[in-house]
């Protein structure tokens, strides 16, 4: 029961959240957002190194990933709607 009420709570979202043209929410937010998270959270790389050992930047990467999605939601293209979450969901 708790799976469908919150299935059911995604798709009302998905229906009453901000419309946003899709061109705009992947030329303007999406890349903004990664912009912005890649340098407040210190992302960077190493291409000498495939496999990250790096504790903190692991840390770090997935703090931003859910700030990214806090702050940029995720784009319904049936409904032209973001289902927009908090951090804490």
């Amino acid at each position: 029961m708790k799976n469908t009420s919150r299935m059911l709570d995604i798709i009302n979202r998905s229906l009453i959240g901000p419309v946003v043209d899709e061109e705009d929410i992947n030329n303007k937010h999406v890349t903004e957002g990664i912009y912005r998270v890649v340098k407040e959270y210190e992302i960077k790389g190493d291409n000498e190194k495939i496999i990250n050992m790096d504790d903190g930047l692991s840390d770090r990467v997935w703090a931003a990933a859910i700030d990214f999605l806090a702050s940029c939601g995720v784009y319904s293209q049936s409904t032209g709607r973001v289902i927009l979450h908090s951090k804490l969901e």
